[in-house]
């Protein structure tokens, strides 16, 4: 088992592919649309209809409709619409259109998450505060975060369809042992097609890892300099950095376009956010092997990996990226 669930990012993008088709009913014209704008970041559109992708039923209009009255816009939260440049001499203004999270999701079935304009943003972020080991676990932390949130949610298709308050759930799913609080209802997986048990089971178990592993790395790779001279002032605002830039990330990837970490603590400071709250996990033989997925043995792989990345790392395996 130890080494089935070292899976590669292509295997993941093919998982993420067939779950996020499973997740969300679009129809091809709409998933283009989502395609377009998740490789290319914030686009009109004109931009949108004179894509290379075009097809014989890909027309302004079809752009239009899906744009402003069909299921792209509205209640079902896909896209977000924002002011761009004056068009012209006329007195308007160009549409620009950005993926929500919940868009972003939905453009898996035709997008590697890594291809993704914000996420290739946002992990260029990353690097520039942490290190390229650190950055590299925590894209893969983020990876395995969403193939069990979609799976966890996966009880139908279209489900997600008109799901509301996506972005606080998926952040209510950490808990201060950083954990997945939906594993606590088991029984909803047991929809989920038999081939997704098997990655539920292989992605819980790297994702637990990987909390630690990243909180880990983290201590010796992030940039972060306090303006405080306090010392429980400066634990509070590094803490505080660390949550909004690394457990937030789901908004964070959203800013980090021409903005700096400092900007986007001062945007996600002034929003509301549901506060994290704790589960007990209940991990039964729905999902596998209770042994391996306890938190002893996951402390035990965490250390195996950091000694791999760093033989004279200083280990604390009570410091997990999202512990509360």
């Amino acid at each position: 088992m130890h080494g089935n669930w070292k899976y590669t990012l292509e295997f993941l993008d093919s998982k993420l592919r067939d779950l996020s088709k499973v997740c969300f009913d679009l129809d091809r014209e709409s998933r283009l649309i989502l395609e377009i704008i998740a490789k290319n970041g914030p686009v009109s559109e004109t931009k949108i209809a004179s894509s290379k992708k075009r097809t014989t039923n890909f027309s302004r209009d079809v752009v239009r409709y899906r744009l402003l009255k069909s299921n792209l816009s509205g209640k079902n939260d896909y896209l977000s619409r924002k002011n761009g440049k004056r068009i012209g001499n006329l007195q308007k203004v160009e549409k620009l259109y950005s993926l929500t999270f919940k868009g972003l999701l939905a453009s898996l079935s035709v997008v590697p998450l890594r291809e993704n304009f914000w996420m290739k943003s946002y992990m260029n972020m990353i690097n520039k505060i942490t290190d390229d080991i650190t950055s590299k676990e925590f894209l893969n932390h983020i990876y395995y975060h969403i193939v069990l949130f979609l799976i966890l949610h996966a009880k139908k298709d279209g489900m997600l369809t008109n799901y509301q308050n996506l972005e606080t759930d998926f952040y209510d799913e950490y808990t201060s042992m950083g954990k997945i609080t939906s594993l606590s209802e088991v029984t909803q997986i047991k929809v989920v097609p038999i081939d997704f048990k098997g990655i539920f089971v292989n992605s819980f178990i790297p994702f637990s890892v990987s909390l630690i592993v990243v909180g880990n790395l983290l201590e010796n790779s992030l940039k972060f300099t306090s303006s405080s001279k306090d010392p429980d002032e400066q634990i509070w605002e590094r803490d505080n950095y660390v949550d909004i830039i690394f457990r937030r990330w789901m908004w964070a990837m959203f800013l980090s376009d021409n903005k700096t970490p400092k900007q986007i603590l001062k945007i996600l400071e002034r929003s509301e956010h549901t506060d994290l709250s704790e589960s007990i996990i209940d991990v039964s033989e729905e999902i596998g092997d209770y042994e391996l997925l306890s938190g002893s043995s996951m402390e035990g792989m965490a250390q195996d990996v950091l000694e791999k990345i760093s033989p004279d790392i200083e280990i604390d395996m009570n410091n997990s990226l999202f512990a509360g």
